[in-house]
């Protein structure tokens, strides 16, 4: 196995990403591969992720080359897979093709599973936004009695929509109710329709 050196991000603020799923700080190299992290950090299927792990080698055109994927995911079931982060255009060039397909032939090889993963994935409306405001609150977890108080009314009338519990509140409380609500879907205390509906007024709330 082999690792790479590691550069530091040409994006502002993108050098790091703080995950609740491992212990660690994980490294990225773009702002698509940062955008990834939102997706594995509150995929319910991605137990722990690691970006940049420890690479392989791979053989093209009688040549053994090293490589490293963007991220090694760890499923729940401990299943282990590599995924490799790319704009889609770059996914059309033939020469990337024909490479990709001898990675993912040096990984199956080693027992492990290669995916490609681009923009069409990671970038889709309204998940990508939905997720980037859990990672936002995800650290907003006030044990206070408001806190308290809506997880309790979703959990008594779930189904509920956000608007029929922000109307239980006086209307000086909606930032507040809006902030422990999104901060128990994050903390994977309540569920939502987040992969269908952006977060707001018609998102559907359970316990």
């Amino acid at each position: 196995m082999y690792r790479r050196k590691l550069r530091h991000s040409r994006v502002k603020n993108l050098y790091k990403f703080a995950s609740f799923k491992t212990a660690t700080a994980h490294t990225v190299e773009s702002s698509l591969e940062f955008d990834a992290c939102y997706h594995f950090e509150y995929s319910p299927h991605v137990k722990s992720f690691i970006a940049q792990p420890m690479g392989f080698t791979y053989s093209i055109h009688g040549k053994t080359n090293p490589y490293t994927p963007d991220f090694k995911i760890i499923n729940n079931n401990q299943k282990i897979a590599f995924i490799e982060i790319k704009p889609h255009s770059k996914t059309l060039h033939p020469e990337f093709v024909h490479k990709f397909q001898a990675k993912k032939e040096a990984a199956c090889q080693l027992g492990f599973e290669l995916s490609l993963v681009t923009e069409l994935q990671i970038r889709k409306y309204p998940i990508l936004n939905n997720y980037k405001l859990l990672h936002r609150y995800a650290g907003f977890q006030s044990h206070c009695e408001l806190y308290d108080s809506v997880y309790g009314l979703v959990k008594a009338h779930s189904p509920i929509f956000l608007h029929e519990i922000c109307a239980l509140y006086d209307i000086g409380f909606r930032p507040r109710v809006i902030r422990s609500l999104v901060s128990l879907i994050a903390s994977g205390k309540l569920k939502a329709n987040i992969l269908e509906k952006e977060i707001g007024d018609d998102l559907l709330l359970w316990a």
